[in-house]
């Protein structure tokens, strides 16, 4: 398996992410089982954090204080966290999970709980039945 093809947590099936078609803030469908997924990002804040510690104490440790430290450890903060982000992402790249639905967009995005019934109607099965019926009397 590649480094970069993941396994859809529903039906397993391993993909690329340029074969992925469908998308949407963020979720996007998996191309086999149509299923909503989100990237797995475990550790983005972990990594924001730990960039935002070193990044205060960095620029404290060189002499900045006040407005100057909080403006300058916010650049760092950001610089440091893509940096970190970029290196997670190159070394273990992140793989799929579930779409769950988030707190701020509940409401917005219900599209990834949709269902997909693949069985016919009761009406259209009770025509299947008196069909089948009728035509085993001739």
């Amino acid at each position: 398996m590649s480094h970069y093809a993941h396994p859809c947590p529903v039906c397993g099936t391993s993909f690329f992410a340029s074969e992925i078609t469908e998308s949407d803030g963020g979720w996007f469908r998996c191309p086999f089982c149509g299923e909503w997924l989100e990237y797995d990002s475990k550790y983005s804040m972990f990594l924001w954090l730990i960039a935002g510690i070193l990044a205060t104490v960095l620029s404290w440790r060189l002499g900045y204080r006040s407005g100057q430290l909080a403006v300058l450890a916010m650049v760092v903060t950001i610089l440091l966290g893509l940096a970190g982000i970029f290196l997670r992402e190159f070394l273990v790249p992140s793989g799929y999970s579930q779409a769950k639905a988030k707190w701020w967009s509940l409401g917005v995005y219900t599209h990834h709980t949709e269902l997909r019934l693949t069985d016919k109607s009761d009406l259209a099965k009770k025509k299947g039945r008196i069909s089948a019926q009728s035509g085993s009397n001739t």
